[in-house]
């Protein structure tokens, strides 16, 4: 059955770096939900977008903004059809946080890990 994750970004670190509640890695399995959030006093105006950077097209659909304005959440989907080698039977991929820090600021990006087990 599929599971809800919620990534909340708590801070920024010195280099730019988001700080997450779940270190910067998050285990999953295929049709599971991901849901990014911008904690109360992150110093993160806004995300910007959710980039699958993966070579395996972890999220199908592409996770798309969840809400109006500033901090707004996102959400996605482990794809349900994704073929995980065996072994390992997981798969470990980076993807990309598009995120302001102001109103109208640079975009920054900042690339955690997902895993997802078979």
């Amino acid at each position: 059955m599929p599971q809800p994750h919620i990534i909340t970004i708590t801070g920024i670190n010195q280099d730019g770096s988001l700080i997450l509640d779940d270190n910067g890695t998050t285990s999953t399995r295929k049709s599971d939900t991901v849901t990014w959030k911008i904690g109360p006093n992150s110093g993160v105006w806004e995300i910007v977008a959710i980039r699958d950077t993966s070579n395996f097209d972890v999220f199908h659909p592409d996770p798309t903004g969840v809400g109006n304005g500033n901090g707004r959440n996102f959400e996605g989907t482990i794809n349900p059809n994704l073929v995980i080698p065996n072994p390992p039977n997981s798969v470990e991929e980076s993807y990309c946080i598009d995120y302001r820090t102001s109103q109208g600021g640079a975009v920054q990006t900042h690339d955690p890990k997902i895993i997802v087990n078979g």
